[in-house]
């Protein structure tokens, strides 16, 4: 069955925010800028501390506390500017172009831009989230199927699945997935 969609900027977004959200070096470059954050407070509090006594470091610590907590906000938009920009060097032609994809038994055909057959061997996994689901090739291209754009978004998706049970490819179903 032939099952049509087009991608629009949001979808690009999402997929760049759940690669990147499973990524373990992304994971840790994050855990690392909050933690030197919070070194940087307590060494500047501290100081403040010794300088000026408890009440200018207290003030400070009241101060750098929503900060503190605010910094997801922050990165949040710094990853969307990059991210924005990434997808207007990349991806800005694909944006709003009609793209399909067609299961057939032994291989798969997705047609856009270009117009490609791939095996279900080279399928590296299939991750299914709440607003796509996302087929990630062994060759590092993904396919990206928004679920709200495919009318029969459901049936793709349970073809899908059992496509990974036979074919014996993990298929992740991170439904409550959200970018943090």
């Amino acid at each position: 069955m032939l099952y049509q969609y087009s991608l629009d900027q949001n979808d690009y977004l999402t997929f760049l925010y759940y690669s990147t959200s499973k990524s373990k070096k992304v994971q840790k470059r994050r855990a690392l800028n909050k933690l030197v954050l919070m070194i940087i407070y307590v060494l500047t509090g501290m100081m403040l501390f010794n300088r000026n006594g408890p009440i200018a470091s207290a003030a400070f610590f009241l101060l750098c506390l929503p900060l503190y907590f605010m910094y997801n906000w922050f990165e949040k938009k710094q990853y969307v500017k990059h991210f924005t920009r990434f997808i207007s060097m990349h991806f800005q032609d694909r944006i709003g172009k009609p793209a399909s994809i067609e299961l057939e038994d032994e291989r798969f055909h997705v047609i856009d831009e270009d117009d490609n057959w791939y095996a279900y061997a080279d399928i590296e996994e299939i991750s299914e989230i709440n607003e796509m689901v996302i087929v990630q090739l062994k060759n590092g291209v993904a396919v990206l199927l928004p679920k709200n754009k495919i009318t029969d978004a459901e049936e793709l998706a349970e073809r899908l699945n059992h496509l990974a049970t036979v074919k014996q490819i993990p298929y992740h179903k991170d439904l409550s997935w959200k970018w943090k």
